[in-house]
């Protein structure tokens, strides 16, 4: 570092020449020394400031908001009158694909790392899934969702919630796998109980290919 870019009063000592090499080392030991000590005295003070002010009062006044959010977390909690019933409608399913999937060639396998060969359709666009509910014969929900995924290659996602009158209801849902509100490709259709402040929740199963009321 250049002489000139140095303030003269932050300099505690120097060593100009071996003369001077005893005299340096135990100057440099005694900034150590001073170093260490401001370190502890700084972390003696903070811990000195939290415990003088960690009276019981302190503590008393951090443990009320505490006991609060603890019994309010576990209090149960309705997004509907409990008067009422609610139907939720939860899936995740892959539409078909718009085009017919196809193998990679040899050529392309070639270009692909050691690991990652293997003989897989390729992914491609696929429908969005459309589905259908009704209750009594009224349709509630009629809704396209559309693939995820940059090239919307990915399954689609639903969310849906009907409010319900507490009793027994015909439910029945439609979905079909080509976005068609014409075809459907998977049908469920029963005779469901809801009750006061309860709700049903109806799934798919992809494994099984079904829709599911889910616990």
């Amino acid at each position: 570092m250049k002489k000139k870019e140095v303030e003269p009063a932050r300099i505690r000592t120097g060593w100009f020449s071996s003369i001077q090499t005893k005299e340096f080392f135990d100057e440099l030991g005694r900034f150590c020394d001073d170093i260490k000590g401001r370190k502890k005295e700084v972390k003696l003070s903070v811990h000195r400031y939290v415990r003088e002010r960690l009276t019981a009062f302190g503590v008393l006044i951090l443990a009320i908001p505490a006991l609060i959010t603890l019994l309010l977390s576990d209090a149960p909690y309705t997004f509907f009158d409990l008067e009422d019933s609610m139907l939720r409608f939860s899936i995740k399913h892959a539409g078909r694909h718009v085009k017919e999937e196809a193998m990679p060639t040899a050529e392309e396998l070639k270009k692909l790392p050691p690991h990652m060969r293997v003989r897989v359709p390729k992914a491609g666009e696929r429908f969005p899934v459309y589905v259908e509910v009704e209750i009594d014969g009224k349709k509630v929900i009629s809704n396209s969702y559309k693939p995820g995924g940059l090239k919307q290659e990915g399954a689609s996602y639903a969310y849906e919630k009907v409010i319900v009158a507490p009793g027994i209801h015909k439910v029945i849902v439609r979905m079909s796998d080509t976005g068609s509100p014409e075809h459907f490709d998977f049908v469920y259709d029963k005779e469901l109980e809801f009750k006061a402040g309860r709700q049903i929740c109806i799934d798919f199963d992809g494994g099984k290919k079904e829709f599911y009321i889910r616990n």
